[in-house]
Formats: C-alpha cells, sequence, structure tokens
C-alpha cells in the first residue's frame, strides 16, 4: 500500500424510480399487494397530501386486496385502530393479520379517505 497513488474516481448519482428503489417493500403475496414509502416525487404523481402512511403501487388482479378495493395511489393510514407511518410498519401488521377475522383498513384515496376490510376467502 505504500507505493499506491491516488485515483479520481467519477459516479454519476441518479434516482430510481419508487418502485425500483429503497423505497419499495416486498410484495405482500398473500394480499397481492405491493406497498411503497410516500416521498415528494410518489406525493406529486399520485396528487397526495398524505404526510404518513404506505402507498399502495399494486394490487395484484383476482388479489384479496383487489377484492377489497384497494387501487394502486391508496395510502393506507390504519391497519385495524394502529397508525401506520411508514410502508415498513404496513407490510409488518398486514403480514401478522388474522384475514380470517378480517383486518379492517383506513385508507385515503386522493381527498377522501375511507375503510376496507381485508378478508380471506371462504374456500
Amino acid at each position: 500500500m505504500a507505493n499506491q497513488q491516488p485515483r479520481t474516481i467519477e459516479v454519476t448519482l441518479g434516482q430510481l424510480p419508487a418502485h425500483e428503489g429503497a423505497g419499495a417493500r416486498p410484495a405482500l403475496p398473500r394480499l397481492g399487494l405491493e406497498l411503497g414509502e410516500l416521498n415528494d416525487e410518489l406525493r406529486q404523481r399520485f396528487n397526495l397530501e398524505a404526510d404518513a402512511g404506505a402507498l399502495v403501487l399494486a394490487v395484484e388482479p383476482g388479489s384479496l386486496a383487489e377484492a377489497a378495493g384497494l387501487r394502486p395511489g391508496d395510502v393506507i393510514e390504519q391497519v385495524d385502530d394502529d397508525d401506520v407511518e411508514t410502508a415498513a410498519d404496513a407490510s409488518r401488521r398486514l403480514s401478522a393479520a388474522a384475514l380470517d377475522k378480517g383486518v379492517r383498513l383506513r385508507i385515503r384515496r386522493g381527498k377522501y379517505g375511507h375503510f376496507v376490510v381485508l378478508r380471506k376467502r371462504e374456500p
């Protein structure tokens, strides 16, 4: 190491789209749902006013999430009676949820908030 010369390395920084970057969370396959963190770019893209919550990035056709009425652009603000601050928070709560009893979500779609229930379908 004593004879090494300093080197210059050029680096170009960029930002991946939100669904490909660090803000994306693993999909919740049993729900058919992919969540992401809210950031300024996504707030502008989806015309959101929410400061906290989990952004719905994708909903799988035929899934429990679709049956409950969730859509890309919705913001999950509450799982049952617990406030959701981040996508990781929502993902953790939804992964542990008892779907046979049903899980109530408070969501925000645009300027309006409402409730949906995720429930396991009867075979």
